[in-house]
């Protein structure tokens, strides 16, 4: 057992290590969004977070690193926000609607930063991008289980596949931003064509009302 004197000094280098961290994502959020993922140094991000070079390596292994626990960390806040806003939400298409729109409104401040992470999303490491699936799970199953509530109570088709109409929801969520980033469509037009290929999709699950 650890004597007395060892907790508290535990616990103390484990507060400065996630200070460290969240200085340095804060930091690294900035500069990705204002100068472009590729642009960025790990030593402009240290020097923006005011802490040493060594710290952000100790902190996260590299640069790639670095944007992936930015996105892990958003889709945990995101999950909150979509909580809170589907207080009060009537109906599989204003509840799914409700989701995407939470989406939309989240990245809207920080358009050009999640663009830069949707585009490494393809290249980053195999490990990476099981704790980014394993991140983004939490926001399936909300999908899922506000699809599976509207088919116990009839809004869709018993033998409506759950898991197919969530991955074409998504993957159409982020297909939209296409829209934003060359079209110049604001958070309203989105959550608006979103609302439509919603009710398109969920038709075809037996959609009734």
């Amino acid at each position: 057992m650890l004597g007395d004197g060892a907790s508290p000094s535990l616990n103390h280098r484990d507060r400065r290590k996630q200070e460290t961290r969240r200085r340095v994502l804060q930091a690294a959020k900035d500069l990705f969004d204002r100068h472009g993922y590729d642009t960025v140094t790990i030593r402009m991000i240290a020097d923006a977070a005011g802490v040493a070079v060594g710290s952000v390596f100790t902190t996260l292994p590299s640069k790639s690193a670095v944007l992936d626990a930015i996105v892990i960390d958003a889709l945990a806040e995101q999950d909150h926000r979509i909580e809170l806003a589907l207080v009060g939400a009537e109906g599989v298409v204003a509840r799914v609607r409700c989701i995407f729109a939470t989406l939309y409104t989240y990245h809207d401040d920080r358009f050009m930063l999640l663009l830069q992470a949707i585009s490494h999303s393809w290249v980053r490491a195999p490990e990476a991008e099981v704790a980014v699936r394993a991140a983004i799970a939490p926001l399936y199953r909300r999908i899922e289980r506000t699809l599976r509530a509207a088919r116990e109570v009839g809004e869709l088709s018993d033998d409506a596949d759950l898991r197919l109409i969530t991955d074409t929801l998504f993957a159409t969520y982020i297909a939209n931003y296409r829209r934003a980033a060359y079209d110049a469509w604001t958070v309203l037009d989105l959550a608006d064509r979103m609302e439509r290929h919603i009710r398109l999709v969920l038709t075809g699950a037996g959609l009734r009302g």
